[in-house]
C-alpha cells in the first residue's frame, strides 16, 4: 500500500509542472532515472513474468540478470523441490542472478526513494538499490594511453579518481640514464634545490658534482657532464622513467601511473611524483651493463 501510494504520489506531482518536479528530480549523475534493481526472495520470483506478478501497478521488469535458460547449473525446480540437496557454487551464484531483475518505473522519484520502499516489502524482496552508473573521471587526454595495457592491469584509472599524485614523493630511477629535456618528462623532473647547476662545484656538499636534474655516475669514464644524464645511444632508463612518471593529462605521449590525471575536458596537466634520475653506466655500454655497475 506504502508503494503504491508512493507511485500515485509521484504521477500527481508529475502532472504538476515542472516546479514541483524540482523537489523530485535526481541531479546526480551517479544512479539511472526511473530504474532500480530488484532481487526477490528465494522461490519468489525466477522469470520476467514472475517478477512482474510481484510488482506494484506502474512498475514493469525491464530485464533480467540471468534468465533460467541460460543458466549453465541452475533449474527452478531445484530450488523449489522440498527435497534436502545441497547445490554447487555455480549453482547457487546462478540462483541469485535469476532473481534480479532491473524495474522501470514512471514518475519523478528518486531512485533511492523508489528502492527503500521495496525494501519494506520484506516477504518478497530481499534488496532493492539505485542502478549506480560506472563512470571514469581521471582519464587523461594522452594519445598512447589506449596503448597502455598496464594502467587497466593495476587499476590506474580508478586510483586517478581518489588519487592524482603527489608532488612531495619522488621516484629514483637509477639506469643508463633519462633524457631530462624530453617534452613528456620535462615538467615532472625533480630539480636539487641545494645545487647550481653546470658550475663544476658540488654546491650541496652531498658528494655529486651539479646533480641539479640528475647525476651522472658515469661523466668521468664517457666524457660527459656530471649533471646530464642523457644517454644518446639507449633509451632504457628514458623509458622506464616515462613508464613511472611522464606528465599525465599533456596532450603528448603516454600516461605516468605516478603523475596523476585529470578530465581532460576540464583539468590541465596534473603534476605527481617528481623523477630523479641517476645515470650509472657510460653512454658508450649497453643498457644491460647498468644493472651490472
Amino acid at each position: 500500500m506504502k508503494l503504491r501510494k508512493l507511485l500515485r504520489l509521484g504521477n500527481r506531482i508529475a502532472a504538476l509542472g515542472a516546479a514541483c518536479c524540482l523537489f523530485f528530480i535526481d541531479m546526480s549523475a551517479q544512479t539511472r532515472p526511473n530504474v532500480v534493481w530488484v532481487r526477490f526472495r528465494p522461490g519468489v520470483a525466477y522469470t520476467a513474468e514472475a517478477a512482474a506478478r510481484m510488482l506494484p501497478e506502474g512498475m514493469d521488469v525491464r530485464s533480467q540478470l540471468l534468465a533460467p535458460e541460460q543458466a549453465r547449473a541452475f533449474r527452478p525446480m531445484n530450488a523449489l523441490a522440498t527435497r534436502p540437496r545441497v547445490p554447487s557454487a555455480l549453482e547457487r551464484a546462478e540462483e541469485k542472478l535469476c532473481r534480479t531483475f532491473a524495474v522501470a518505473f514512471g514518475g519523478p522519484i528518486l531512485p533511492e526513494r523508489m528502492a527503500a520502499a521495496l525494501m519494506s516489502k520484506q516477504g518478497v524482496v530481499e534488496y532493492a538499490e539505485p542502478w549506480y552508473t560506472d563512470e571514469m573521471h581521471a582519464v587523461p587526454n594522452d594519445p598512447r594511453t589506449g596503448s597502455q595495457g598496464y594502467l587497466t592491469r593495476i587499476k590506474a584509472f580508478e586510483a586517478w579518481d581518489s588519487l592524482q599524485g603527489d608532488t612531495n614523493v619522488v621516484i629514483g630511477v637509477s639506469d643508463n640514464g633519462v633524457d631530462q629535456t624530453h617534452e613528456d618528462l620535462r615538467d615532472n623532473i625533480w630539480k636539487n634545490g641545494g645545487e647550481i647547476p653546470d658550475n663544476d662545484i658540488d654546491d650541496d656538499g652531498n658528494g655529486y658534482v651539479d646533480d641539479y636534474i640528475g647525476c651522472n655516475l658515469a661523466f668521468s669514464l664517457d666524457g660527459t657532464k656530471p649533471g646530464v644524464t642523457l644517454n644518446p645511444s639507449q633509451s632504457h632508463g628514458t623509458e622506464v622513467a616515462g613508464l613511472a612518471g611522464a606528465t599525465t593529462n599533456n596532450g603528448i605521449g603516454i600516461a605516468g601511473p605516478a603523475t596523476g590525471a585529470g578530465s581532460s575536458r576540464s583539468r590541465p596537466a596534473v603534476p605527481g611524483a617528481a623523477i630523479s634520475s641517476t645515470a650509472i653506466s657510460p653512454s658508450s655500454m649497453p643498457a644491460s651493463c647498468g644493472s651490472r655497475c
